[in-house]
């Protein structure tokens, strides 16, 4: 492979290998002719035909005995180590490795044979989910998880043999307990996933005093529906904190308010505080308005907390444009800006910091 040239099977069997270079048509003469050994379990070359008389593939060229299983083969420990480790460096490991430039898509099904080499496939992964669940709750007796599943059909027929994974909450009792000694508020939010089958991760977290991150509860979801908010956010008042007062913190997802404003899921006030992101609210405003000047001064508005600069500088803010000025002003203050925090539920909190946890869960 080093030297560029590849070869065809012209025989196979249990004891003997014979191998052509598939350049014979054209007078290259290349062969090789193997044999199992009778004394040990190793093969041995009886016939070789000398070097190639033929031209060398170019480098630019992928080779054809090099598949997505031989370069699993080199790339399972890069994988073992780093999950998340991006296609373009497996092609380069292959490149330095093989001396032939690897296509994007063989690369990529290489890294995924590895993973479910390492890791079990996808389908063995949802079957353990249960048994992890239940281990989880004999570690750490108290907690909670609701693992939901759908009847699973094979054309219309629903077969009782097997269930389809729809949602899944957990939470772990030791972070329930330590959030009674944080400050009250959570900060929600999700993420996709990406994989043989997708879904979305929401994320419900809670800070101590030293701004450290606590984990509070966990939910895989079909999407960011009113159903999979509400199922959420009526888990995480039943079964991580009933404390009244919690400032909740999220974007301005429809589902989220449409969820909120829902009194029989308790979190509308005064049970709870719902304020939004700053750095949403200027993505949002990003991208209706494509000034990221602007976007700039609106997060530093948000940070203001001293009333009469607040005012000032909303005033410079909404002279940019009658729309600038409408779209501002339809969000009601006390959700996005600090002068307007007047009771300091939001504990200087304006934005989330926790996308590195998401990432790790991620990637692992």
């Amino acid at each position: 492979m080093r030297m560029h040239q590849s070869f065809y099977v012209v025989e196979s069997k249990k004891t003997k290998w014979v191998v052509r270079c598939p350049n014979a048509h054209d007078g290259c003469g290349w062969y090789m002719r193997a044999i199992e050994s009778k004394k040990s379990d190793k093969w041995k070359v009886t016939q070789w035909g000398g070097r190639h008389t033929c031209l060398n593939m170019s480098l630019s060229q992928d080779h054809a005995k090099l598949d997505s299983e031989l370069i699993e083969s080199f790339i399972q420990g890069m994988v073992n180590q780093d999950p998340s480790i991006k296609i373009s460096l497996i092609q380069e490991r292959i490149t330095s490795q093989t001396g032939f430039k690897i296509s994007y898509k063989k690369a990529w099904m290489a890294k995924q044979k590895a993973i479910v080499n390492i890791f079990g496939d996808w389908e063995e992964s949802y079957a353990y989910l249960p048994r992890w669940l239940q281990y989880m709750k004999e570690i750490a007796p108290g907690s909670f998880y609701d693992l939901c599943h759908d009847e699973f059909f094979v054309g219309n027929r629903c077969d009782r043999g097997y269930r389809q994974f729809h949602r899944l909450f957990w939470t772990f009792k030791p972070c329930c307990d330590a959030f009674n000694f944080c400050k009250p508020l959570i900060q929600i939010d999700g993420t996709h996933l990406y994989g043989k089958y997708r879904g979305i991760l929401l994320i419900a977290t809670a800070q101590d005093g030293n701004n450290n991150i606590l984990p509070l509860a966990f939910v895989v979801v079909e999407g960011e529906t009113l159903l999979a908010w509400s199922w959420f956010l009526s888990h995480l008042r039943l079964h991580v904190t009933n404390k009244e007062g919690t400032c909740l913190i999220s974007d301005r997802h429809r589902s989220i308010k449409s969820a909120i404003d829902n009194e029989a899921i308790g979190w509308r006030t005064p049970n709870a505080y719902h304020k939004y992101y700053i750095r949403h609210i200027a993505s949002n405003f990003n991208t209706r308005f494509k000034d990221v000047k602007l976007k700039q001064k609106l997060v530093k508005l948000g940070y203001t907390p001293c009333k009469h600069i607040f005012y000032r500088n909303l005033q410079k803010f909404c002279e940019s444009s009658p729309d600038v000025e409408r779209w501002i002003g339809g969000i009601s203050k006390d959700k996005w800006s600090m002068t307007y925090d007047a009771d300091g539920r939001r504990y200087g909190h304006m934005t989330t910091n926790y996308f590195p946890i998401i990432n790790i869960i991620k990637d692992n």
